[in-house]
């Protein structure tokens, strides 16, 4: 089978309908389409059509509730096939679906006595089948197979990771932050390098183990204690400054000055506070503001001081802003080098910080875990990660291979890529089982929602190695009235992703309850969220110093 295009157009699918031929299949489903349904179909027609044990099957979803509804819906649809197995009579069976009549209609009479053995054993498999989270996969995969993985089968899972976070966020405040000199602490919490900003910081590393710290300044070694290393950096970036702006900083000033009469030239109101013919003559007072400095200055008072002036105007960000109106988002910088110095000044001090915490505190949590025997939900993660390649772990990858003749993946579009490179490598690269069906069942609108750990470009990337792409149609939960409006409103697609959005129908068109309105209401009704801004209007530009920029 040919490998489907990136641009194709899904195929409707019908319960009955997807192929378990080996390889790759992506659903795509919307909400309220019977994907659960459609899931544990799929279960009873794996062991009957396939004759695959529930152990043999990796089925998993987004969170440990899905799983145990799902683990239930699996085991009720068992159920109802071994029911009507022994008692065919369609009389007795109330409520029983077209679909499962269909499939069991399918089972020649010779046949039927295998089937209801196969049933038998996978509904008393059930409760030790592994249908999980992607977490809960890893996690059994790496007790299973602790010795290529290199571990203990008892691995522990950390119970409460924000605490040990937490202890180490404060170790680096009174071990690194602290010792720093008086004006740089006090710059640093200027410009929002506090203790609540590395907790969120690094929670939000801990949270997505394929986030990469960031890069750290030229030299620089996490491992070595932060404030020598802070301080030979500022003294390096103030002299840079300071001979740049003794041969420039007059010049600078000139082609502010230029480029705001420029501008006014051209129509465009002045941003901030650059004009053709200022009052302050901001470049002298820059000037004697150096000269009463020591070398290297305070990072302090270059934050407090007005008359330093490079946070506010001799900076490469209010720059580009007032730059922007008239050449649009990338606007040249007059005097490139000398801006760049001054961002190094003003903001360089403080990222510098922020990234030798990152590589400092992910290096400290891994050894504090290793020596308490401890792993986290990212590590679980980072056990099974075969690399980019595929060569790394190649046996412990291989035996999860070996273990399951497939694997159901539901909630598809919160998968990350790394995720996506244990179950590609495991399930669909070409070292897999020969005979493994890997499907995946998602929806691409939801992979928008970065926060939730979606990435749009696995799916993409995973719809393009998918051998066929398949979607449900069927809504079961809307009025055909409001799925109508709903149609309508989304058959542009989502532009800024370029994703088309498939029109759905009522399950049950005919015959379901009617939706009571009240008169002069439809069943789509959209809120404006924009306030007094009317639909089109940029939004409000943030305040800076209490006064909205303009």
């Amino acid at each position: 089978m040919t490998s489907a295009s990136a641009t194709a157009q899904p195929a409707e699918l019908a319960a009955n309908g997807l192929p378990l031929d080996p390889g790759v299949h992506l659903i795509e489903a919307s909400a309220g389409t019977g994907k659960t349904f459609t899931l544990a179909h799929l279960v009873l027609r794996l062991v009957g059509e396939r004759q695959l044990s529930l152990r043999s099957l990796l089925v998993v979803t987004f969170t440990n509730a899905a799983a145990a509804e799902l683990r239930d819906r699996i085991g009720r649809r068992l159920q109802q096939a071994q029911l009507l197995l022994q008692a065919p009579d369609p009389a007795g069976h109330e409520g029983l679906d077209q679909e499962l009549r269909e499939w069991l209609a399918q089972v020649p009479a010779e046949g039927q006595e295998r089937l209801r053995a196969q049933l038998l054993l996978a509904l008393e498999e059930l409760g030790s089948a592994d249908i999980t989270t992607i977490h809960g996969f890893c996690h059994r995969s790496l007790q299973r197979q602790a010795l290529e993985a290199g571990l203990t089968p008892e691995l522990e899972l950390e119970n409460d990771g924000a605490l040990l976070q937490e202890q180490v966020v404060h170790d680096y405040w009174q071990q690194q932050v602290l010792p720093l000199p008086a004006h740089a602490l006090k710059g640093l919490i200027g410009r929002g390098v506090r203790i609540s900003a590395l907790k969120t910081l690094l929670a939000m590393l801990e949270g997505d183990p394929t986030l990469a710290s960031p890069e750290l300044p030229e030299g620089w070694d996490p491992e070595s204690p932060l404030p020598p290393q802070w301080l030979s950096q500022w003294e390096a970036d103030w002299r840079r400054f300071q001979a740049l702006w003794d041969q420039r900083g007059e010049a600078l000033e000139q082609a502010l000055c230029a480029a705001a009469s420029e501008r006014k030239q051209a129509g465009i109101k002045s941003k901030g506070s650059y004009s053709a013919k200022p009052r302050l003559k901001r470049a002298q007072q820059l000037g004697t503001w150096l000269q009463a400095q020591p070398c290297p200055g305070s990072y302090a008072e270059l934050l407090e001081d007005r008359t330093s002036w490079i946070p506010d105007y001799f900076h490469p960000g209010p720059v580009s802003e007032a730059a922007a109106a008239l050449e649009g988002p990338r606007p040249r910088l007059p005097e490139r080098p000398l801006l760049e110095a001054a961002a190094a000044l003003v903001d360089g001090a403080a990222e510098s910080v922020l990234s030798h915490f990152c590589h400092w505190g992910r290096a400290e949590l891994a050894r504090r875990r290793q020596r308490g025997g401890r792993m986290s939900y990212g590590d679980l993660l980072l056990g099974l990660d075969p690399g980019d390649d595929g060569t790394l772990r190649p046996g412990l990858i291989e035996a999860i291979s070996q273990r399951y003749g497939a694997a159901l993946i539901d909630e598809f579009q919160d998968t990350d890529p790394l995720q996506w490179r244990i179950l590609h490598q495991a399930f669909a690269a070409p070292r897999a089982r020969p005979r493994q069906l890997l499907v995946l069942v998602g929806d691409p609108k939801q992979a928008i929602y970065r926060f939730r750990g979606g990435d749009l470009d696995t799916y993409r990337t995973a719809s393009r190695s998918a051998a066929a792409n398949h979607r449900l149609t069927r809504n079961f939960r809307s009025s055909p009235a409001l799925l109508d409006a709903i149609n309508r409103l989304l058959s542009p697609g989502l532009p800024r992703s370029a994703l088309s959005v498939s029109p759905l129908r009522a399950a049950r068109p005919s015959g379901c309850e009617a939706l009571i309105l009240p008169a002069g209401e439809h069943p789509l009704q959209l809120l404006w969220l924009g306030g007094d801004r009317s639909a089109g209007e940029p939004p409000p530009q943030p305040r800076r110093n209490g006064k909205a920029r303009e």
